[in-house]
């Protein structure tokens, strides 16, 4: 709280995000945006040094692009593969997959102030006549279940 009212003072309020503090395991080095963020290990964490010196998030949007790094042995863990590429890490003997079900949902919104969508009827139509499977097979490569209320199952 000091260090914050501190840069308010100062009117540097965004290094809250730039120039952070802490007493976890790492302490910040640098952020380059859209690039990386990069931390160290603390020395003085409480339960003891971290055996990793340097932790590295390589921001990397593009999920082809983060599986070429993770197969070239670039980086150690990648999040959120393209569904097409989930069989190729599978495959893979050096790649261990973890997977779990997605706290998200698809869907299509109606805006139902405007007709026809304002009818109940024409929109219950449209909902049987969308094949929900062969968008699953086709966008999510087979990783996803068809959705029966707006909160997932997990």
């Amino acid at each position: 709280k000091e260090y914050a009212d501190k840069l308010a003072g100062e009117d540097r309020k965004a290094d809250i995000n730039n120039v952070p503090v802490g007493t976890g395991p790492f302490s910040f080095v640098a952020y380059q945006k859209d690039a990386v963020i990069r931390y160290k290990a603390n020395p003085d964490y409480f339960k003891g040094k971290t055996p990793v010196d340097d932790l590295i998030f390589a921001i990397t949007p593009d999920p082809a692009v983060r599986m070429q790094k993770l197969q070239a042995g670039e980086c150690q863990i990648m999040p959120y593969p393209s569904p097409a590429d989930i069989q190729a890490l599978k495959d893979d003997s050096n790649i261990k997959v973890d997977e779990q079900p997605g706290l998200n949902v698809a869907y299509l919104a109606y805006n139902t102030t405007q007709a026809p969508f304002d009818k109940p009827e024409v929109r219950k139509a449209l909902n049987m006549a969308i094949n929900k499977d062969a968008i699953i097979d086709a966008v999510f490569q087979g990783a996803g279940q068809v959705a029966k209320n707006p909160i997932p199952p997990t």
